[in-house]
């Protein structure tokens, strides 16, 4: 039977609460990002209409377009991106071009699935495409900023991990620097 009080077992220990924690804030990280990316051009149309019509009860619209995409971001995030780390961790396939690919799909699908279950109740078949193109790319793109965070957060932390795995530096960047 291990001795959990051995220095080594300690020193185990203090890094998986650090890894833990890391990965605790580039989770809030990414969902931060896919929400501002998500919401931030709405939220920006919204600001510019609340300046013009200058009243406080338009600055709250401002803030509806981000809840919205903290929402559905942090959705992504539970039913997308962890999924997708735990099966890409096991396969050893982690990168930051799959993780945004992931993300960009995940993100205009899960954005239209929404969209689509708000509209559900008025019959889908009135509803045009346009809503489901704009909120879908903003989805996409929000699910791209979210996992691109995620994807260098998880690549930061394998670095961490095993130095020796990282990435050699480019001798001719290093000329040039």
């Amino acid at each position: 039977m291990p001795d959990h009080h051995t220095p080594q077992f300690l020193e185990l220990q203090k890094q998986q609460t650090k890894v833990i924690n890391a990965d605790v804030g580039g989770f809030f990280r990414a969902w931060a990002a896919g929400t501002v990316a998500g919401g931030g051009p709405f939220a920006a149309i919204f600001l510019w209409q609340a300046i013009d019509w200058q009243s406080r009860e338009s600055l709250a619209l401002v803030l509806i377009p981000l809840r919205v995409a903290a929402s559905v971001s942090l959705l992504g995030m539970l039913l997308i991106a962890l999924p997708a780390t735990a099966l890409l961790r096991s396969n050893g396939a982690e990168t930051i071009r799959t993780y945004c690919a992931i993300g960009l799909v995940g993100g205009a699908v899960l954005s239209c699935a929404v969209t689509a279950a708000f509209f559900v109740p008025i019959s889908i078949e009135d509803v045009a495409w346009q809503p489901f193109a704009v909120i879908g790319g903003l989805g996409a793109f929000g699910g791209l900023a979210a996992s691109f965070v995620w994807g260098r957060h998880r690549a930061k932390l394998r670095e961490i991990a095993d130095p020796a795995s990282a990435r050699q530096a480019n001798p001719i960047h290093e000329l040039l620097h």
